[in-house]
This record gives structure tokens, sequence and C-alpha cells, in this order.
């Protein structure tokens, strides 16, 4: 009677396959068994109007580099590793992971003007005209004038 007793063999569910099905089905829907992680970024800069001046710190492309960056240090530092999100779900498979990023520009009227800080600092200077630009010869102009005493 030492003989093995045939055991039920659980169903395995590979990844790739459970990938397959979550493919299939309505991507707004998530299978029973995943939690997808979702973000949404909008960064994006809209002005209306005429005669506007916008200052940008940064590029868009080093504004979307950093905010890159910034995910994925906070998935990382989130991740199960680190005791926070779980990058994996219960039979160790990743979980859907959405990124969707808005970092446009969208400009409507005229006269706007987006640049960097020298950008815009020349610009100011250029509309400030003369002014508020003194010529050295002017200068002595606007210096009080000395009296002297006369003597008796």
């Amino acid at each position: 009677m030492g003989g093995n007793i045939p055991r039920p063999q659980p169903q395995q569910t590979t990844c790739a396959s459970m990938l397959s099905d979550t493919v299939d089905d309505d991507q707004d829907e998530t299978s029973e068994g995943s939690s997808p992680i979702s973000l949404k970024i909008d960064t994006s800069v809209n002005v209306s109007r005429n005669n506007n001046i916008v200052c940008l710190t940064a590029t868009p492309a080093e504004q979307a580099n950093a905010i890159a960056k910034a995910v994925v240090q906070a998935l990382h530092e989130g991740s199960s590793g680190r005791c926070g999100i779980p990058m994996i779900d219960e039979s160790g498979c990743p979980r859907p992971l959405s990124i969707q990023v808005d970092a446009g520009l969208n400009v409507e009227g005229t006269g706007n003007v987006i640049g960097s800080r020298d950008v815009i600092g020349g610009l100011i200077q250029k509309r400030a005209g003369p002014s508020l630009r003194l010529d050295p010869d002017d200068e002595e102009d606007l210096a009080p004038t000395k009296r002297r005493r006369t003597s008796h």
C-alpha cells in the first residue's frame, strides 16, 4: 500500500495568459486579480487672450524629464521592497501600469510671449524703451547743481 496517491494539480495560470486575457477585455475594465496603477499628469500651459508674458523656468522637454524621474523615483521608493506599493500581484505577475502625460502648450491670441527669464528680461527692457534707460549726458543734467558762495 505504499503507492503514490495522485493529487490533483492546481491549475497554473501564467502571467502571459493573464496578460493576454486582459488585452482582450475592455481597457477600462481590469481583471479581478489585478489592481492597476494609473497616473495622469497634466503640466500643460494654456495662454489665452492678447499680450501675455509667460516666463517658463524650464523647457517642456526638461519639465517632462524631471516629471519622469520623479515618477520613477516615487515608484521605486514606494515599491514593496520599501514597504510601499506592491509592484506585483498575488500570483507574482507585474501589475498593469498606465501613465498619461499632457505637457502641451496652447497659446491663443496675439502678442503673447513665452520664454525663459533671459528672453522675458530682454523683452521687458526692449518694451520699456528709452524712458527707463538714461544716457550718461542725461545724468549730468539730473544731478543737483552746486552753488558757489559769493565772497563779500
